[in-house]
């Protein structure tokens, strides 16, 4: 990424849509076609089996962040609005229960990995400064959710074709070595990352 609030942006998209929220004190709100409004989690609205479209919004000291998800036979994507730190980014996500894929706007560079079980917690690649305070993946987590309902649009869930992107879960592979040091082609996942990130990303890696 081409700073670390956009690689904050990426982890906060990793965290399920939900986890960078906080929680709300509204009532769920669900009408006789099964769109539900309220406080949900992601792993809740996948489950309704319903095709719908929800906003979200967060304003707090960390910024603010706004957007809108589309979900559709078990796929999800998310669009979204964050300002951090003055920064004004518009990232993407989009999810099918098998990868996840995220990018933004400002940048043909982009991750995918795959998606963990949704029941369980699992660590993201190794981040530094503003993304450390996000660092594991949620789909329990959960956020005030406004549904509607949607006619489904497959396009929306199609990656862009004119962004490349890094397979995060190479990262965290059992390395073959027998030393211990990352092989060369866990570490070259690193190269996409700059300055501190990618230290830390090698770092953590074993890479020499």
């Amino acid at each position: 990424m081409k700073n670390k609030a956009a690689i904050a942006v990426v982890v906060i998209l990793l965290l399920g849509i939900a986890g960078y929220f906080y929680f709300s004190k509204s009532k769920n709100v669900e009408t006789a076609s099964g769109i539900s409004s309220g406080v949900k989690s992601l792993k809740e609205l996948l489950a309704s089996g319903v095709p719908q479209k929800c906003t979200f919004a967060s304003d707090d000291e960390s910024g603010k962040t706004e957007g809108t998800s589309y979900i559709a036979g078990g796929k999800v994507r998310a669009d979204f609005t964050s300002t951090l730190n003055g920064k004004t980014t518009v990232s993407h996500m989009i999810s099918d229960n098998k990868t996840s894929y995220i990018w933004t706007d400002d940048d043909k560079n982009g991750f995918k990995m795959t998606v963990p079980d949704s029941d369980t917690k699992a660590t993201t690649a190794p981040v530094t400064g503003e993304a450390a305070q996000a660092s594991e993946v949620d789909l329990n987590q959960k956020s005030d959710y406004k549904c509607s309902a949607w006619i489904p649009d497959n396009s929306m869930f199609t990656p862009p074709a004119d962004v490349k992107f890094t397979d995060f879960s190479e990262m965290f592979k059992p390395s073959p070595a027998a030393n211990g040091s990352g092989s060369s082609q866990q570490c070259s996942i690193c190269d996409s990352l700059t300055g501190d990130d990618k230290t830390s990303c090698l770092s953590a890696l074993n890479c020499n």
